[in-house]
């Protein structure tokens, strides 16, 4: 009888991005599973409102859009995701702060690994949590300036 043992090596991270593990904060005010009322008594109420359906985690979702550069996602009235395109809206992490209209240099002494991490493409991620499935994912453009923060999740 022959017994083979074969090990496997596994990480939970990547290795090539920064994990950011404390909590997220839009506008230092609004955090990832707040309601749908928390958002209208922060930001009033959105421009407009949409549902859509994502087949993968079956699941409905309602969309809050607001004209002046967010895009807030729920599920279960829980915050799940938000895509945020203009400087009313921040990210606060800790005492950090990212926003559209700054530097993608601004991450470079928090966030080490994201910033050399930057592609080619004008897009870096930072990983949030214990999973490799959230990520904030930074756009920029040609000037450097952010342009876009999507929180993602797989």
């Amino acid at each position: 009888m022959v017994f083979f043992l074969v090990v496997i090596s596994c990480t939970g991270q990547s290795s090539k991005i920064n994990t950011f593990t404390g909590e997220v904060k839009i506008n230092n005010q609004l955090t990832l599973g707040d309601t749908k009322q928390a958002a209208k008594d922060i930001f009033g109420e959105p421009d407009d409102v949409s549902t859509e359906y994502w087949e993968m985690s079956e699941e409905t979702v309602t969309n809050y859009h607001y004209n002046n550069g967010a895009k807030f996602q729920f599920v279960n009235n829980g915050l799940a995701s938000f895509v945020i395109t203009s400087s009313n809206f921040s990210i606060v992490m800790d005492s950090f702060q990212l926003q559209v209209g700054n530097n993608i240099n601004s991450i470079q002494n928090k966030f080490t690994k994201s910033y050399n991490n930057r592609g080619p493409d004008g897009i870096t991620s930072i990983a949030l949590g214990t999973g490799d499935y959230n990520f904030l994912w930074i756009q920029f453009d040609s000037n450097n300036l952010i342009t876009k923060i999507d929180l993602r999740f797989y």
